[in-house]
């Protein structure tokens, strides 16, 4: 993978999925997982100083409208919160995500006050711990929009309001608009579950490569196997999955955009296919991102986790990622 976005970011330990085994495909979007080098004796993270995934807790949004608190009870390690955690709750209040990745410290809450309401006429504030809470990652297309460093650090509640309109306005069934998520994610709940089921990660998946047809649209790399294991359900329902069935239900997509290649034959010659073109996609996946050079500034205090914001020199694309030290990366979510 020389000379491609991960060495150009510096994870020199993670590698595509090799084998027809590894590719998960379903109604047009496919995701070749990323794994992290060696066998199963070889160590399953990018780092020991970030706390496990379950350390992480939401508080509420008591702090006021556009506020979101979690809370580290890790005694040891910092924790990370993925970037634009979106809640939707069945209670009466105003669902909220965060505009970027967050970083809580060992043993202490944070609120980040640039989030966005995602539910525009509901008042209320969301409590900590809710049964009824529900979490996923903003749909790709409203992450995008956040790639702008203005809107994302604006501490305007209502924000991303027009932007979801924008995504529900094209989909035919949906007779609501304005800046409500759940007119979207409630109705077609079963769908994104079940869609997202058909991603379960494989061994040693740290991470994946997202495709819409043969058009590479997201990477992400968790700081574990673990961390995996426990996000990958909101970035494929909540991100990916829900902008792929918005596509669908819009029809802003063209069904020959998403065709992959048709097998036929014997079982060894089904296989054999499957595995070439896994591997011509490999190669179309790096040849991909090879296209862009990412940018962003590390900061410079004596935080041992620091958050950058990405964004390519050319196109739209970009995303979040965490230096450690300054120097190793151990997280990456990227739109493309």
């Amino acid at each position: 993978m020389s000379n491609s976005i991960f060495d150009q970011l510096g994870f020199t330990t993670v590698e595509l999925g090799e084998g027809e085994e590894i590719m998960s495909v379903e109604e047009g979007m496919t995701v070749v997982p990323i794994r992290i080098q060696g066998n199963n004796d070889s160590p399953r993270n990018l780092s020991r100083n970030v706390a496990r995934p379950e350390r992480m807790r939401f508080r509420g949004t008591r702090e006021g409208y556009g506020r979101m608190t979690f809370e580290n009870t890790d005694p040891d390690h910092d924790v990370i919160v993925p970037a634009n955690t979106m809640v939707l709750s069945d209670q009466s209040a105003q669902d909220h995500a965060t505009s970027e990745v967050g970083i809580v410290k060992k043993s202490s809450p944070k609120t980040f006050d640039n989030c966005c309401c995602v539910q525009q006429s509901q008042g209320g504030y969301l409590t900590a711990d809710h049964d009824g809470h529900h979490y996923d990652v903003l749909p790709y297309q409203l992450r995008k929009a956040l790639l702008n460093a203005t809107l994302r650090r604006n501490t305007e509640y209502g924000k991303l309001w027009k932007h979801i309109d924008t995504f529900l306005k094209p989909i035919p069934n949906i007779s609501h608009s304005g800046g409500h998520m759940e007119y979207f994610f409630k109705p077609y709940a079963k769908d994104l579950e079940d869609f997202a089921a058909q991603f379960e990660p494989v061994e040693n998946q740290i991470g994946g490569v997202v495709l819409f047809g043969n058009k590479v649209v997201g990477v992400e790399i968790m700081p574990s196997v673990e961390h995996w294991e426990f996000y990958w359900k909101w970035l494929i329902r909540g991100c990916y999955g829900a902008q792929m069935m918005q596509y669908v239900l819009s029809g802003s997509i063209k069904k020959s955009q998403l065709e992959l290649p048709r097998l036929s034959g014997d079982f060894n010659d089904v296989r054999r296919i499957i595995a070439n073109y896994m591997e011509s996609l490999k190669l179309q996946i790096m040849k991909a991102l090879t296209q862009h050079t990412f940018k962003g500034s590390i900061g410079t205090g004596k935080e041992l986790l620091k958050p950058v914001l990405l964004k390519s020199t050319k196109g739209d694309a970009g995303g979040d990622m965490i230096i450690e030290n300054t120097q190793s990366p151990v997280y990456l979510s990227l739109v493309l």
